[in-house]
């Protein structure tokens, strides 16, 4: 996913997958 590509660090994965739980 974008998130994937734009996040690569701890912090920001963490957020990614939050996202990814979102309807």
């Amino acid at each position: 996913t974008a998130c994937e590509r734009k996040w690569a660090k701890k912090v920001q994965q963490e957020w990614c997958i939050l996202e990814k739980n979102l309807p």
